[in-house]
């Protein structure tokens, strides 16, 4: 089992084959055990690396932006803006978008100016511009942890997995949040960060199923994203029997 950030993998094998004193059953059961167990790991060092490749991006940006202060005072948003649009179009097939949140007034002391001024305000103008392939829009629901806390105690966070409706298509897919703080002169000035779909890797370990084989998808705080059963999917570890969850 690898532990990630905010996720982990856990391979169940079924073992439920009779033995019927055929040596070749046996090497073929042992080489399904390996070939199932090689795919668990393998699987599971993908969901790590795309942790790991969304938080480098979110780190690499976040870098950058501790340098703000250097750009022109009437440039800088628009100046931030491009930055997140080139850096979007580079990530866009891994990620669902680049965002940052600045405290009040942190960015360029300037939010009143842009008080409720669109796409990349909220309406007290806080600078908090989210880019995806929709164009800029303003971050939402910044009150979350996601950024409370990363500002408060400057550290890097990813959220657990949560529904997130698309309106353009009434889509809902299973997003996990990933943050890092903006810090100048030891001060959190704000966060920056991106979301990951996991659709995509619910589906890939659920694959694990095929032939017997049963794979079991686990938020960092124990909740089942994929599972033997349905019933135990969205349910916390702790409240769910090991034969529901097939573990």
């Amino acid at each position: 089992m690898l532990l990630l950030v905010g996720l982990a993998v856990l391979l169940v094998l079924c073992a439920m084959v009779a033995y019927y004193g055929v040596t070749m059953r046996s090497f073929a059961v042992e080489a399904y055990e390996k070939l199932a167990r090689s795919e668990a790991e393998r699987y599971s060092l993908v969901i790590e690396q795309k942790v790991d490749y969304a938080f480098s991006v979110a780190r690499a940006m976040a870098f950058e932006l501790q340098a703000y202060s250097e750009i022109p005072l009437l440039e800088r948003r628009a100046v931030v803006n491009a930055l997140l649009v080139s850096l979007y179009a580079g990530v866009k097939d891994e990620l669902v978008d680049i965002w940052t949140v600045w405290e009040p007034d942190a960015f360029d002391g300037r939010d009143a100016e842009f008080a409720g001024v669109k796409p990349e305000h909220d309406a007290s103008g806080r600078y908090v511009p989210a880019v995806s392939g929709g164009g800029i829009e303003p971050t939402g629901a910044y009150d979350s942890d996601w950024y409370t806390t990363v500002v408060r105690d400057k550290i890097e966070f990813a959220s657990e997995p949560y529904d997130y409706v698309y309106i353009n298509d009434n889509r809902t897919v299973k997003l996990v949040t990933i943050s890092v703080p903006v810090v100048a002169n030891g001060k959190a000035m704000g966060a920056l960060g991106t979301d990951l779909d996991l659709d995509g890797l619910m589906k890939m370990v659920g694959s694990l199923y095929d032939n017997g084989a049963k794979a079991v998808l686990l938020t960092g705080g124990g909740t089942f994203l994929v599972a033997h059963s349905a019933a135990a999917e969205g349910k916390n570890i702790s409240d769910v029997s090991g034969a529901l969850a097939g573990v």
